[in-house]
């Protein structure tokens, strides 16, 4: 980090009366992210310094500009008048007020570099060891479940035709259009471990065999996951015999039966367990904004939202160890 400026020094003596969402947010990034181990990953890959020309802005700052993006589901030109807008911001990712910023053209290329080799998958990969090492990963237990992410039904673009890597899946009586995120968490915290992504058209149970490990012991999900077991990519699986499925039933088996009917109970059980995929679905939507996709194509937002559940999982640790200090 360089020396702070006279005017970088003045903003950050001024005296505040509480701390904005941007500072705490900012505050809790640096904290649990693991930049070393980030920046270890994406330095092969990213441009030399030393060339001719004009120099590469420095890896951490453009990582630091790319998770802030994400968190805050921003284009580029929105991001690049945020870091122009908000000083707290500029702090965070290095660059004091009289500094060059990164224009939207460079923001965008740095994004392109990551989707190029698949770095966000990597990223989750990397935060995953990394809590796994800290040993918050013990179970094998996992939880299954798939969730729509919408995409612009509009033909007014430049083929005048919807992107045609999604798809139109119903859900209900509602149709959606777009993309669908299959994703597996452990079943004591709720950390994503594995997902993967397809058209909306594609039912949740085709999925389920690339989210499970073998070596699973148990496996949570609702009730588009009945039948399982019976499936032919679970029928070869050698472990299978000894995992156990703890799927809900359908709706209409529990019509009928009170509260206090034994199955009824047992199936509150097993919700208050699948629960925990549900709030990864709640971090992705509802904290970071991303019901609709940015971008056309699987590959691209796949990228965004493999990085968005590895922030997922350090946000979601985080909260389970101030629980377990409460």
């Amino acid at each position: 980090m360089e020396q702070l400026s006279f005017s970088d020094l003045e903003i950050s003596l001024r005296r505040k009366t509480r701390k904005t969402r941007t500072e705490r947010l900012t505050e809790r990034l640096e904290k649990l992210v693991p930049w070393s181990d980030l920046l270890e990953l994406i330095q092969p890959f990213y441009y030399e310094s030393g060339r001719r020309g004009r120099q590469p802005f420095p890896l951490e700052l453009m990582l630091r500009i790319h998770l802030l993006q994400i968190v805050y589901n921003m284009s580029d030109p929105q991001m690049e008048d945020f870091l122009h807008e908000n000083s707290t911001a500029r702090k965070f990712v290095g660059l004091a007020l009289a500094d060059r910023t990164p224009d939207e053209s460079t923001i965008l290329q740095f994004r392109h570099l990551l989707e190029k080799h698949n770095l966000g998958k990597q990223v989750l990969e990397r935060v995953n060891d990394g809590i796994a090492a800290a040993g918050l990963m013990l179970s094998k237990g996992r939880i299954v479940d798939a969730s729509f992410i919408e995409a612009p039904s509009s033909t007014k673009n430049r083929d005048h035709k919807r992107d045609p890597e999604m798809a139109s899946g119903k859900k209900g009586n509602t149709w959606h259009f777009g993309m669908k995120m299959h994703v597996a968490t452990d079943d004591l915290i709720g950390i994503v471990t594995n997902a993967v992504y397809g058209p909306a058209n594609e039912h949740d149970i085709s999925r389920a065999r690339e989210l499970i490990p073998s070596e699973t012991e148990q496996v949570y999900g609702d009730a588009g996951y009945v039948g399982m077991e019976k499936r032919e990519e679970f029928q070869t699986d050698k472990e299978a015999e000894k995992r156990e499925y703890r799927i809900n039933l359908r709706p209409g088996v529990l019509k009928g039966r009170s509260a206090e009917d034994l199955v009824r109970r047992v199936e509150h059980l097993k919700s208050s367990v699948r629960c925990k995929v549900e709030h990864v679905f709640a971090r992705v939507k509802l904290q970071m904004s991303y019901r609709k996709t940015r971008y056309r194509g699987l590959a691209k937002n796949a990228h965004r939202i493999n990085t968005m559940l590895a922030l997922c999982n350090l946000f979601t640790v985080d909260c389970f160890l101030r629980r377990l200090k409460a």
